[in-house]
């Protein structure tokens, strides 16, 4: 979540300061979630995006290509009642 709070801060061309004010959260904060320290609520999250002027999903679904999709080798029985 934090490199999508980055790439979204920075495609708006805002420094983690003009963020974290238009957001209401200190600087220290925005730079410890891009770092990915910490998460974010759901309230922090939805001051971001409304700052950004983005949707949620923006930060919550992963970037194309940034998480590997795992196979699964076990095949699944039907259910015999």
């Amino acid at each position: 979540m934090g490199e999508a709070i980055r790439r979204s801060r920075q495609e708006h061309g805002w420094t983690q300061a003009f963020l974290a004010e238009q957001a209401g959260l200190s600087p220290n904060y925005i730079a410890r979630l891009e770092r990915g320290e910490l998460g974010p609520s759901l309230f922090v999250a939805n001051r971001i995006c409304g700052a950004l002027a983005i949707d949620l999903e923006v930060l919550v679904t992963p970037g194309t290509g940034t998480v590997p999709t795992r196979k699964t080798t076990t095949k699944r029985r039907a259910l015999t009642g």
